[in-house]
């Protein structure tokens, strides 16, 4: 991952970097399980070369006229933005 890091910061500063090549997608999954599985299906189909899996995110959403609560399990997927749409 630091090399990576390097790699970009190289990129910004001997111009090469170009904007909006890399994009970080943001999933809610409802529990753990599903998390692992919906991160494993997207790395095996190289959508992906990394997925961090952040537990017990909390939300408040509107839900049919009534703020409504939920735990849920968030997934940081970082990714070609050339990937992101119909592949995922």
């Amino acid at each position: 991952m630091l090399r990576t890091l390097s790699q970009q910061l190289l990129s910004v500063v001997t111009g090469s970097y170009v904007s909006g090549t890399y994009s970080i997608v943001f999933v809610n999954c409802p529990n753990e399980q599903i998390a692992r599985d919906i991160a494993r299906a997207i790395l095996d189909k190289k959508l992906t070369a990394s997925v961090n899996i952040l537990p017990k995110a909390y939300s408040l959403y509107y839900w049919n006229g009534e703020i409504e609560e939920a735990t849920e399990i968030l997934l940081l997927i970082k990714t070609k933005t050339s990937k992101v749409g119909a592949s995922f």
